[in-house]
């Protein structure tokens, strides 16, 4: 456990759960996903697309055709989905925020969620990222 390295990195995106006991399963059933699950799932794309779109920011000069010639754009776009981060993480706080009768916001947070793959695959795109997915057979 004390060793740290690349080596040790595991991202599991799919390993978001939540525990409803309760007359809290009835609510949670009614509304579709629990609340906790949307929360995570939005920190986590968000606090992705922030570190990638500073790390493209810092670490990857303007490259391709689409941005050799045009480096004020390159650099719009990345503080766009910077900007769009801080959007999905502050959408998490709200959710979170949210009691249980406060459907509207749980929406909103779902809505965001899935609009938030826009801006992280634009990112990784942009960024020349490479994704490697383990899928279980």
């Amino acid at each position: 456990m004390s060793q740290v390295g690349i080596d040790n990195l595991n991202l599991e995106l799919g390993m978001v759960g939540a525990q409803v006991t309760g007359g809290e399963a009835s609510a949670a059933a009614a509304a579709g996903t629990p609340p906790e699950t949307t929360v995570k799932a939005l920190r986590g794309v968000g606090f992705v697309t922030l570190v990638i779109s500073v790390g493209t920011l810092v670490y990857k000069p303007p490259h391709g055709l689409l941005f050799e010639h045009h480096v004020l754009a390159y650099y719009l776009t990345l503080v766009g989905i910077f900007f769009a981060g801080v959007v999905e993480v502050w959408t998490a706080f709200l959710v979170s925020e949210a009691g249980d009768g406060c459907r509207l916001r749980r929406a909103f947070g779902r809505a965001v969620l899935w609009g938030s793959v826009v801006p992280l695959a634009t990112a990784l795109g942009i960024g020349s990222y490479t994704v490697l997915a383990n899928v279980p057979s």
